[in-house]
């Protein structure tokens, strides 16, 4: 009786646990070497391709959508001044029904600050490639020329 104790945790008190895990998952690899290795290597490379392209498409749809057009620039803006306010909003609600208490300016001043920070930066960011339209515009274009994936599908396709 004494030893059905002792054998149901072994493998949790077993001085060489870590040591087996570990050899058991560098078994594994080592079987899968050329499957892991060609996805390391093709896998990241491709999938930043895509994002890059894909990204520079947005922002110069936004960038397009927006450029001399007061209105939705106006309501770019005071969208986000609206969602750094709702989320300043849930924060504190959140704080209060958890420790029923109203918070100090110290403990809410991180989040208050990382949240509106972020949604500064953006909106920053996109100021200024709407004030240096034409250079944004020809730096994104050449983007989507280096990272266009149906250019690339056309020219293998070619050869």
């Amino acid at each position: 009786m004494e030893y059905q104790h002792l054998t149901a945790n072994w493998f949790q008190s077993h001085p060489l646990t870590f040591t087996i895990i570990i050899s058991i998952l560098f078994f594994i690899l080592n079987l899968f070497t050329t499957e892991v290795k060609s996805f390391i290597s093709h896998w990241p490379k491709e999938q930043f391709k895509n994002i890059r392209y894909n990204t520079a498409v947005a922002e110069r749809q936004w960038l397009q959508d927006v450029f001399n057009n007061s209105y939705r620039l106006t309501l770019y803006y005071a969208y986000n001044i609206l969602y750094v306010f709702m989320w300043y909003l849930v924060i504190f609600v959140t704080y209060c029904i958890a420790h029923q208490k109203l918070p100090t300016l110290s403990i809410l001043f991180l989040p208050y600050f990382a949240l509106g920070a972020g949604n500064l930066i953006d909106v920053y960011r996109k100021t200024r490639q709407l004030m240096k339209y034409y250079s944004t515009i020809e730096k994104l274009d050449a983007i989507i020329a280096k990272y266009n994936p149906e250019k690339k599908a056309a020219s293998s396709v070619a050869q």
